[in-house]
């Protein structure tokens, strides 16, 4: 009832009623005091009366839905209000939100800056450690060869069975070839390599001219020294001498014994250090 009377077609309409009540009052006004019979006067007093009803009544409803749809605007208003209130401060929460939000992503970029700065700079350590991981494994190399190379020359020589048996073969045909043997340094080491070679060159068929190994400090020999007098008959044997015991690990050196020096049937081996 109450949504009727707050339309807006009620409140025209009684409005527009309340308009023609109050013409009625004022035509019933016109009959009662014109010059008229006593039968139109009558109509305008009942015209009159009833118009007043009707105005009263009329406006009382019109009064009612203006009153009902005042109250329902001020309601609306009152809502749209409190509703926009509350959009503001939906907004104001929302635009401190937005500034947190900012101060967030200035502080996280920051934090990403910096996080990237710090990835670099370890970057950078790790290529120096890199580059210094690379020299030290350099030097590390060059000491190691360094290392072998001090332990090959501090080696004792020495000739495996397989390659004594290869030697000896090589001087077999020239067995009975006197020879003579001495060290030239008081190192036990060339001692024992040339004990090793007179025992290859008495296996192979040679003979000693002098027998036992003698110390020779004359002449300072790295190596082998192997001397050939001027006998050409033993010239060939030096030769295959020297080619047998020539390798690496032995290093044979052929050389002919001066002219003023006389003949001689024997071949001179001196043993010396190693370099």
């Amino acid at each position: 009832m109450i949504s009727v009377l707050a339309s807006k077609g009620v409140f025209i309409g009684f409005s527009v009623a309340t308009l023609v009540a109050t013409l009625v009052v004022a035509f019933g006004l016109y009959l009662e005091y014109e010059k008229s019979e006593d039968r139109q006067k009558r109509i305008g007093n009942m015209l009159v009366v009833v118009g007043v009803v009707l105005e009263a009544l009329f406006g009382i409803v019109a009064f009612i839905s203006a009153d009902i749809r005042e109250s329902r605007s001020e309601l609306q208003i009152a809502t749209l209000t409190l509703r926009a209130n509350q959009l503001e401060k939906e907004t104001t929460d929302s635009k401190l939100q937005i500034a947190s939000a900012s101060r967030d992503a200035a502080k996280a970029s920051a934090s990403v800056k910096g996080a990237e700065a710090r990835i670099a700079e370890a970057n950078a350590k790790i290529e120096v450690a890199r580059k210094d991981a690379a020299e030290a494994n350099q030097i590390a190399e060059r000491e190691r060869f360094a290392r072998l190379t001090l332990e090959k020359k501090l080696a004792w020589r020495s000739l495996s069975p397989k390659k004594q048996e290869q030697i000896i073969g090589k001087l077999l045909p020239f067995a009975g070839q006197l020879f003579t043997i001495s060290v030239a340094s008081d190192d036990q080491e060339p001692f024992e390599f040339a004990r090793l070679i007179g025992d290859m060159l008495l296996r192979a068929g040679w003979k000693l001219a002098v027998k036992g190994i003698s110390r020779d400090f004359g002449l300072p020999v790295n190596g082998l020294l192997i001397t050939v007098g001027r006998n050409p008959k033993d010239i060939p044997a030096g030769k295959a001498l020297v080619a047998a015991l020539g390798s690496p690990d032995v290093i044979g050196d052929f050389r002919m014994a001066p002219k003023d020096r006389p003949l001689s049937d024997s071949i001179a081996i001196v043993v010396g250090v190693r370099y």
